[in-house]
């Protein structure tokens, strides 16, 4: 009789444990997807606004260097 409690007590300490690391994977793995996702949003919002910027100052210094540039050398026949 005492093996039975034996065997039972072991029995609700890895049934314990393994409810543990069960808990414990689902909520890393919940975490994870959570972390990925919302860093994925954030990568294609602001990565737009980024290509956005980078082409409007790109445009913009352009443009000064060509003011620039016909301002030192003027196209007069």
């Amino acid at each position: 009789m005492p093996y039975f409690i034996l065997y039972l007590l072991l029995f609700l300490v890895c049934y314990l444990f393994g409810l543990t690391i069960g808990w414990s994977w689902r909520i890393i793995r919940w975490l994870v997807i959570l972390i990925v996702s919302v860093s994925w949003w954030l990568f294609k919002t602001v990565g737009i606004w980024l290509l956005c910027g980078i082409a409007f100052c790109g445009g913009y210094m352009w443009s000064y260097l060509r003011s620039k540039w016909q301002q030192f050398h003027p196209n007069n026949p």
